[in-house]
């Protein structure tokens, strides 16, 4: 792996369930990682689980903060080697894949485009549009976040070849010596799953 690469995530704000991935990748490159926030949380997802951390690490630009620091996330959607888009403006994306030069790679991050809820209100027409020139850049993935993200894009066209899985990475957790005893002692082991019931999931 290079460490002269420079590569940039954009999203709203650094969450918990993106860290662990950024810490991994600012181990790997070091100051040639970013993380941009593109917007300043309200603290209304504390309630979900769901805190802006973003002014807690070196790694993080918060584009919102200055015009110093708009300009230099703007130079980052420019100038990177490898460009992942998530929930931020398109200003970002459309810089970087006018200027995925070279060996450049752009990631969009992205769910499902056409939930149920407000599918059929969606004019097709204006991301088959949008998408019908972004596929030309053969540069362009798409890192999807289910497989319904994937098969929206197929409806737009997007090459099968340029999408690849994806989510969250949680730290793993090792256990030691006295959770290895409890699981012996309860030999049907107690599974919780906790989520939310979205009828649109």
């Amino acid at each position: 792996m290079q460490n002269d690469l420079k590569v940039t995530f954009f999203s709203n704000f650094l969450n918990a369930h993106q860290l662990p991935f950024c810490n991994a990748m600012s181990d790997l490159f070091g100051e040639g990682f970013k993380f941009v926030a593109t917007e300043h949380s309200d603290g209304a997802g504390v309630s979900a689980g769901i805190k802006d951390i973003s002014e807690e690490h070196s790694f993080c630009v918060c584009s919102y903060a200055s015009d110093e620091a708009a300009d230099i996330a703007l130079k980052l959607a420019k100038e990177s080697d490898v460009v992942i888009i998530g929930s931020a403006p398109e200003k970002y994306f459309l810089e970087s894949v006018r200027n995925a030069v070279g060996g450049k790679l752009v990631f969009r991050y992205s769910e499902r485009l056409f939930k149920p809820m407000y599918g059929r209100c969606i004019k097709w027409h204006s991301y088959l549009a949008l998408q019908a020139l972004l596929n030309r850049f053969r540069n362009y993935f798409l890192l999807s976040a289910g497989s319904y993200a994937a098969e929206d894009f197929q409806k737009l066209l997007m090459p099968k070849n340029r999408m690849f899985k994806w989510g969250y990475f949680p730290v793993i957790l090792k256990c030691g010596e006295a959770d290895y005893a409890v699981f012996k002692e309860n030999k049907k082991p107690r599974i919780l799953w906790a989520g939310r019931m979205l009828d649109w999931k």
